[in-house]
Parts: structure tokens; sequence; C-alpha cells
């Protein structure tokens, strides 16, 4: 996760066979990385001996630890909603808050460890397999998973506002031989009203400006992003649209653009072979103008839809 900004990182890591000062179950077994907001580990919970992750807010990125605690809240909320999704879908195993030190209290998630490779990893070996049927694996096992998840979050009132290859796990189940993505890290998330979905958003001039920092990943931030405006559901469907481009087109990573050179932006089609049908569907994620993209991820996915029934008409694959 990038930013606008620069954090200072937290001072003080834990150390591998360290146990949590607050349910003493949790023990690290070593650090990952340093988010925007957190520093993440991977551990063990003692009881049953499964693997974890253990996110630990940072408190010296936040205003105050009131603010600090709002964050952990809304963030906890937020993973619980998309959990619902499916048994697949990130769970929040615990939510605990270490106030030994009253002046500065630990907020802390325990969330599933997720037993794969990011979706940039993933996509490398995926390469390498040379399949046949390459673009349809993407869309069946991956992109069509990914619109029917954010069908799913979208119609709870969740915007990820971050959502890029990074953001993403691919793991395999082992008992249904298939893979699985897992979308991750809903710390920059925000509420909108799901009532309001169907509505069609306003010219981008006119969108409100944020008040919250701008959170996004170069190369996949819609261009709300570069205008310091909200972002809505239709920012997430552009980002989807550009992580659907990077794939189709054999991992080309996607340039920053800002001002001129995004309002122009296209993709230059003839540069690319991938499958005509799918050109239209990420053009239409992509417009520069959120009003002109997909409405909702259902839309996406019933595109999406037609395109894997398109390759068996009949019975019979069509070439692509």
């Amino acid at each position: 996760m990038l930013h606008r900004f620069g954090w200072k990182r937290m001072a003080k890591k834990l150390h591998a066979g360290s146990l949590l000062r607050i349910k003493r179950k949790y023990q690290i077994i070593e650090f990952l990385e340093s988010g925007g907001f957190s520093d993440i580990y991977i551990g063990k919970n003692l009881e049953n001996n499964r693997k974890v992750v253990i996110k630990i807010l940072n408190n010296e990125k936040f205003d105050d630890n009131i603010q600090a605690e709002q964050y952990w809240r809304r963030e906890r909320a937020f993973i619980n909603i998309q959990s619902k999704y499916s048994p697949y879908a990130l769970q929040l195993i615990d939510a605990l808050v270490d106030r030994i030190n009253p002046n500065n209290p630990k907020f802390i998630f325990i969330t599933s460890y997720i037993n794969g490779l990011d979706f940039e990893t993933w996509f490398q070996h995926f390469q390498d397999e040379n399949r046949l049927d390459f673009y349809e694996y993407l869309i069946k096992y991956i992109f069509y998973p990914l619109s029917d998840y954010f069908a799913f979050v979208h119609s709870h009132g969740l915007i990820h506002r971050d959502f890029s290859p990074g953001n993403i796990m691919v793991t395999k189940l082992k008992h249904k031989k298939r893979i699985v993505p897992v979308v991750i890290d809903w710390g920059a998330g925000l509420n909108f009203d799901p009532a309001t979905i169907d509505r069609i958003p306003s010219d981008l001039k006119d969108l409100p400006y944020s008040d919250d920092d701008q959170i996004f990943t170069p190369g996949y931030a819609p261009p709300e992003i570069d205008l310091s405006k909200i972002q809505i559901p239709q920012s997430d469907i552009y980002s989807f649209g550009m992580i659907l481009h990077y794939a189709l087109s054999g991992g080309e990573e996607p340039k920053e653009l800002s001002g001129t050179a995004l309002k122009r932006f296209k993709i230059q089609w003839e540069d690319y072979d991938y499958p005509e049908q799918l050109k239209i569907i990420v053009a239409k994620c992509i417009c520069y103008e959120p009003r002109d993209r997909y409405r909702t991820f259902e839309l996406v996915r019933a595109d999406l839809k037609k395109y894997l029934s398109s390759l068996n008409q009949n019975g019979k694959k069509k070439q692509c």
C-alpha cells in the first residue's frame, strides 16, 4: 500500500517467539511488513497450532489514540462484514486492545492466515505454464470470483479504496483442486450508503473533495485520487479494470499518470492481442469519468459470465 505522504515506521518490532501481552495464546513467528497504518506479523495460535496474521496498529500514524481506536473499530467491522461472503474470505479471529500502558494502547487484529501467493507472484508462475486456456482460466477462477465478491461487499456498503494486485492472495483448495482469490487489507476501506449504488455518479469535477488520507497504489488508483476527490463504488471498478488489463496483457505494469495525461489515458488496444470481448469490459471499467464506467459489479460480473458462456456455445469452445 502506498501513499502520497510518508509515515514513520513503528520503532520497536516484536521478536520471533514473543507472546502478545494480552491473550498470550498468540505467538510471533516472524515480522512480515509495515503496511499503511500498521505492522504485520505471521503468528501462531498456541491453542490449535494454526498460523494467523497479527496486525498491530502503529499509533504514531494517527493524530491521537481516539482516532486510532476509531480506525480499529471501523476495520474490525469491515473485515467482519466481508467475511460473510464465503468461508474462504479473510476471517477475523480476534480483535484485541492492550491497555497495559494507558498512554500507548495497542490495537490489534488477529486474522486468518492465507496460505498462498500474492497475485503478482502467482501470476508469474501461471504465465510460465503456457496454458492454452489462459484467458478462460483467469476469468473463471480469478476475475469472475472477484467481481462476485465485490458485488457482495458493495451491496453491504463497503468500498475497498486500495484494490491492487498486492491486495489479492491466491490460495489453492486442495480438496477441490482449484484456486480462490482472497482480497486482503481493508484498512483503507470506507462506508457508503448501498441504497445509492444504482444512482448515476456525478461528473468527476462535481464530486466532493475527500477529507480522508489519500491511499493508493500507483497505476491502479482511479482519477478521483489525482483530484483529491472522494472515492465511490465506481472507484473500485476502475482498479478492478486495471488489474484485469494487467493480467490479460501478460503482466504489463500500468504507469502512474496524472492531470491531462490521466484524463486522456486510453489503452492502445492494437498493442494487445487478448480477446475483443474482454477489451470492451476493461475499457468500460477504466473510463475517466465514473459515470461512464460500469455502475455496479453485478454488471461487470454479468459481462464476464457472457464471455465464459461464449466460449462454450453449442458445447464447442470458440477460438479467441
